[in-house]
C-alpha cells in the first residue's frame, strides 16, 4: 500500500473509530460522565485515564501517555504502526485493506501468535503489578513507622515495648522494599526512590548500631 493510501486509511479510522469507542468497546473501560477511568496501561487507584469530549482524544496524567485513536490501540495492542491499522481495521470491519487468500493466513497466523504473546505478557504484568502494590505498601508503612518512632523517641524510656514494636516494623517494611524485584516504569521517580532509600538504610545502621 502506499504512502498516500495509508495516509488515507489512518484519516478513515481516525473519523469513524473514537477513542470513547475504542476504549469501551475494545478495551473494556467504563469512562464516567467527565470520561474518567482507570488508566490501564499502569497501576493507580483513582482514575488519571481520560477522554476528551470529542472522543477524538486521550490522556493520562499518571503515566502521561496520549495522543489520538491510534496512539491509543498501538498501546493496548502492543504492535506496530502498520499492524495497528490493520487491527482496528478488522476490529471495527471498516474493510479498508485489501487481502489476497495468502495475505488472509499470514494475518490470522500473526494474530494467532499476537493473542497467544499478549496473554503472557498481559499475565507478566499482573504479576508487576502485584509486586508493585507490595513495594508502595512497604514504603507508605515505613514513613508512618518512621514517623511513629520520631513522636515516640523523647518517651522511649516511658513506654520501650511501644517504642521496640514501632522499630520492628519500621525494620521489616525497609527488608520488603529492599528485596522487591518491583518493575521500573517510573524513570527519574524511581531513581529518587532508590537514593530515599539508600538514606533511610543509612540511617538505620546508625540507628541500630
Amino acid at each position: 500500500m502506499a504512502k498516500a493510501d495509508l495516509s488515507s486509511v489512518v484519516d478513515e479510522i481516525k473519523r469513524q473509530v473514537s477513542c470513547r469507542t475504542f476504549a469501551e468497546t475494545v478495551m473494556g473501560l467504563r469512562l464516567d460522565p467527565r470520561g474518567l477511568a482507570r488508566c490501564p496501561f499502569h497501576n493507580e487507584k483513582t482514575a488519571s485515564f481520560k477522554v476528551y469530549g470529542d472522543g477524538r482524544g486521550w490522556t493520562c496524567f499518571g503515566c502521561h501517555k496520549g495522543g489520538d485513536v491510534i496512539n491509543l490501540a498501538k498501546d493496548w495492542y502492543v504492535l506496530d504502526f502498520k499492524e495497528t491499522l490493520r487491527q482496528l481495521d478488522q476490529d471495527f470491519g471498516l474493510k479498508l485493506f485489501e487481502e489476497t487468500p495468502e495475505a488472509q493466513l499470514k494475518r490470522q497466523k500473526r494474530d494467532a501468535e499476537r493473542l497467544s504473546g499478549i496473554a503472557a505478557a498481559k499475565r507478566e504484568e499482573r504479576e508487576k503489578r502485584k509486586q508493585e502494590a507490595v513495594y508502595w505498601k512497604a514504603v507508605k508503612d515505613w514513613r508512618f513507622w518512621d514517623g511513629i518512632i520520631k513522636d515516640l523517641a523523647p518517651f522511649a524510656d516511658k513506654c520501650p515495648k511501644n517504642f521496640e514494636h514501632a522499630i520492628r516494623q519500621k525494620a521489616a517494611c525497609e527488608l520488603t522494599i529492599g528485596l522487591s524485584d518491583r518493575p521500573s516504569p517510573y524513570g527519574l521517580m524511581e531513581k529518587g526512590l532508590r537514593a530515599e532509600y539508600a538514606v533511610f538504610k543509612a540511617d538505620r545502621e546508625i540507628e541500630y548500631a
